[in-house]
């Protein structure tokens, strides 16, 4: 939520993981503290992928498969391109990117990648089995995610980020 670009959303990045024990990219600990920040930019990456689509998240943790989404994007579409799931994810990561420039260049910055005050210091009560928890490690897994992400330590894409991506003419928009 700290780093999605549309403010705090629960749907940006949504933890199938966590709420429902999905297995890919990988299993997680939902109480561990950092290590999971390539788990954090699969979910956003796909999120963004998925919207492509205008396809709903529940939909996508229910049983549309990659193959068959993007068979109906390309269909709908007409772009062969995107018959292939991974020229798609590539769209995925294009899209959240592009979308951090946005952000950065209207002045949005690390600073803003937070959670409320109260995430951070006040635990959670009649919680169940997260009783007691709180955000503990914010800057670490900001640190771990920018680095996963391609970004440097401010949390802007990097030029070699940018030039894989295919947007380096951007570079100089998100660097004033």
């Amino acid at each position: 939520m700290a780093t999605s670009n549309i403010g705090g959303s629960h749907c940006i990045g949504y933890a199938g993981q966590e709420i429902f024990g999905v297995p890919f990219p990988r299993p997680v600990d939902r109480f561990a503290d950092e290590g999971y920040s390539d788990v954090a930019v699969f979910n956003q990456d796909s999120t963004a992928k998925n919207e492509i689509g205008i396809l709903c998240i529940f939909a996508m943790s229910v049983d549309m498969s990659a193959p068959l989404f993007a068979r109906m994007v390309a269909s709908a579409t007409g772009i062969a391109e995107f018959g292939d799931t991974d020229y798609l994810t590539k769209v995925g990561e294009r899209i959240y990117n592009l979308e951090r420039a946005f952000n950065l260049r209207e002045g949005f910055s690390r600073k803003d990648d937070a959670f409320p005050e109260r995430m951070l210091t006040e635990p959670l009560r009649n919680a169940g089995p997260s009783e007691g928890q709180i955000i503990r490690k914010l800057d670490t897994m900001l640190n771990q995610y920018y680095r996963v992400r391609g970004w440097d330590e401010n949390g802007i894409p990097t030029e070699w980020k940018l030039k894989q991506l295919g947007l380096e003419e951007i570079a100089g928009d998100i660097r004033r």
